[in-house]
């Protein structure tokens, strides 16, 4: 039988992997323990990438405010049209 953890048993969020699917955008989000976390974002099908991101940006800084309490953000590269890979950082500028 599986433990059940609570988030912050994982770590922060460190690394994130968006793409759109024909049923809206998904996520993968690695975190500092590097457990793999995946679901839908909350952004349609025909969303663009633009406000899939910044769903993602609200999702891993609702994250780190309500679990670790610290301000996290994403550098973004593209990897397609339809893809995109992140860093996350703590705004403060102190190590994750």
């Amino acid at each position: 039988m599986s433990a059940i953890h609570a988030p912050q048993d994982n770590g922060p969020p460190v690394e994130i992997l968006i793409y759109a699917t024909p049923h809206g955008w998904r996520h993968s989000t690695v975190t500092k323990r590097r457990a793999l976390i995946c679901g839908n974002l909350r952004a349609d099908a025909d969303t663009g990438s633009e406000q899939a991101k910044r769903a993602a940006e609200l999702q891993i800084s609702t994250v780190g405010t309500e679990f670790f309490q610290i301000a996290l953000g994403i550098n973004w590269a593209s990897n397609a049209d339809d893809s995109w890979t992140g860093t996350v950082f703590r705004l403060d500028g102190q190590p994750m």
